[in-house]
């Protein structure tokens, strides 16, 4: 098996505070680690192995061969809400390689610090998408984030940062409005005022990179600076590769599907910010 936990925006890795343990392991000792180690490269912590049976056992606490992975962050500066996600996956394929599982299920689990911060009065609407949803090698991903004021006042200073995920190489950027800048991963969008009623759209071009390892789920937070709070979340699925046709799935060419798609995400967005 394999899991691998990105660390969510606003947290950093603590050095030499990683360890993978198995409780309860069963006679047969089929458990064990091949690989227990912080990605820097894509800030994350994998896992890698193998995991005895449960034997039905369900319970988190009493369940035979339970692996524990354990390690500790800190939160940046004026952090006050995280959510981590960890995917599993097996070797779906049984050659041996944990880093092509394209027949294997893909198992999410997600912890959350804090509370989703509440919009103020006078914060700014943020919402952010992606196309597609499901990318693989080479494939070109863009992310699009909207920044508007509905409010009857202008907003001055509004900005926020995006952190793209270390699987996609930023490609390009442009907006409607205000400035864009990109450091390594780090996106930073500025406008010196918001009028009332305006709306600003930013797209960011990304190529999903030829040596990310899949599959992976991926959330890419969009998250307000400065004085203003709010955030908005896409998800991004890397697979090896479509079915054995090799022609893309029909509900992934399906107008309705991406409709449906969109609106989820939008809500989902509102959601985080009430």
């Amino acid at each position: 098996m394999r899991v691998v936990d990105p660390l969510p925006v606003g947290t950093t890795y603590l050095a030499g505070s990683l360890n993978c343990y198995f409780a309860d392991l069963t006679p047969t000792d089929f458990s064990s680690t091949t690989r227990c180690d912080y990605d820097a490269a894509t800030n994350s912590v994998i896992w890698e192995g193998n995991l005895g049976p449960s034997g039905g056992d369900l319970n988190v606490d009493t369940a035979p061969n339970r692996l524990y992975i354990v390690f500790e962050t800190t939160l940046q500066d004026g952090v006050e809400y995280a959510e981590n996600v960890a995917t599993a996956t097996y070797d779906g394929n049984n050659n041996n390689n944990l880093t092509n599982n394209k027949n294997s299920s893909i198992i999410v689990v997600s912890a959350v610090y804090g509370a989703p911060p509440s919009p103020s009065a006078h914060d700014p609407a943020i919402v952010k998408l992606v196309d597609p949803i499901f990318a693989q090698h080479g494939e070109i991903v863009t992310w699009t984030i909207t920044v508007s004021n509905p409010h009857s006042v202008a907003l001055d200073n509004v900005s926020f940062v995006d952190n793209m995920p270390a699987q996609f190489v930023i490609t390009g950027t442009t907006a409607s409005a205000g400035d864009v800048t990109v450091n390594g991963q780090t996106i930073r969008f500025t406008i010196a005022q918001l009028g009332a009623g305006e709306t600003v759209s930013v797209r960011v071009t990304t190529r999903l990179a030829d040596n990310a390892e899949v599959p992976f789920v991926v959330d890419n937070t969009a998250m307000l600076d400065g004085p203003y709070r709010g955030q908005s979340t896409a998800t991004v699925t890397g697979i090896a590769e479509l079915p054995a046709t090799g022609e893309t799935p029909q509900i992934l060419n399906n107008t309705v599907f991406h409709l449906i798609r969109d609106w989820h995400q939008f809500v989902s967005s509102l959601d985080m910010g009430q």
